[in-house]
């Protein structure tokens, strides 16, 4: 990855720390030394100046934190927190006052409004209950446009997860999205014209509800053929296995395309590339394991045949 280009085309006092965060995505590991974001190294240094861009256009710039770079099939993606509306609409009234908060089991809530005032009662019934079970969330903004109050309940919480492209987020953030979800609710409907660019790339990660049943089904099937690497159809299966009405098929569908595109198997032609790959150390057993289904047999042969020929 070129990155002294990256930095002298989006031209920012900030490039240094976006590149510092780039190289982090391109070198991070998991416990076991598999490289988190395999997709990186498939993108053009144009992909993330383009990236940069967009996330400016909104207001907002990348950050690691706030504003992110995630990715859904190997296609990198903006990635936004809440505090991305927050930023956006405090940014045009500095003045806003912002109150957002998960609501559980046990709590007691309450609120009403007198005169154009949100007046409002938040007990929390254990703050130190990590068990609790979330049963919504709310959102109280107040500047000098006025004041405003906006809730999820779980019916809302669970059918904007259903609807998400980034499941896997849901399930091991789940408060942050909740938070996520009532602040860009209130955000949207009360300050549309302020966050509408935000907005507009943040719904491309919420994409379903366009969709019937059918359509989405059939739009993940053409997702698993046109995989690239074998790990691309890994995440696929994961995010999208419990969404699809028929999962036999989408099974199916994934060992047809595992078996024709990417299993590696003795005496073809696809397993003398890849050993010839090995022997050149272009690629290793690991790295081969992201692009191609490897049989722990078939892993043992290549080591020999490997080895062999050194």
């Amino acid at each position: 990855m070129n990155y002294e280009l990256i930095k002298s085309e989006i031209k920012d006092v900030r490039a240094d720390n976006y590149v510092s965060y780039l190289r982090k995505l391109e070198s991070e590991k998991d416990k076991s030394g598999k490289v988190v974001n395999w997709w990186f190294n498939n993108c053009s240094e144009q992909i993330f100046i383009d990236l940069w861009n967009k996330a400016v256009d909104t207001g907002l710039y990348i950050d690691g934190d706030t504003v992110a770079i995630t990715a859904r099939g190997g296609t990198p993606m903006l990635s936004f927190d809440y505090h991305a509306y927050r930023n956006v609409v405090m940014f045009k009234y500095p003045e806003t006052k912002f109150d957002q908060q998960l609501v559980y089991d046990g709590d007691n809530f309450s609120f009403r409004k007198e005169s154009g005032k949100v007046i409002y009662s938040h007990t929390i019934s254990n703050p130190f209950d990590t068990e609790k079970r979330i049963i919504g969330a709310y959102a109280v903004i107040k500047n000098s446009t006025g004041e405003f109050i906006d809730f999820v309940n779980m019916s809302d919480i669970e059918k904007m997860k259903k609807t998400s492209n980034m499941k896997s987020i849901w399930d091991s953030w789940l408060d942050r999205m909740v938070l996520k979800s009532v602040i860009k609710r209130i955000c949207t409907v009360n300050f549309k014209d302020v966050v509408k660019a935000l907005d507009t790339i943040d719904n491309e990660n919420y994409d379903l509800e366009k969709l019937n049943q059918t359509d989405y089904d059939e739009l993940v099937h053409e997702q698993v053929e046109k995989a690239g690497t074998y790990r691309e159809l890994v995440e696929i299966y994961n995010k999208e296995n419990g969404l699809v009405k028929n999962q036999k098929s989408l099974i199916a569908k994934i060992s047809e395309v595992r078996e024709n595109k990417f299993q590696i198997k003795h005496g073809t032609e696809l397993y003398d590339s890849v050993l010839q790959l090995l022997l050149s150390g272009a690629e290793t057993i690991n790295t081969l394991k992201n692009k191609y289904f490897i049989t722990q047999e078939v892993e043992q042969k290549l080591k020999e045949d490997a080895t062999n020929n050194l």
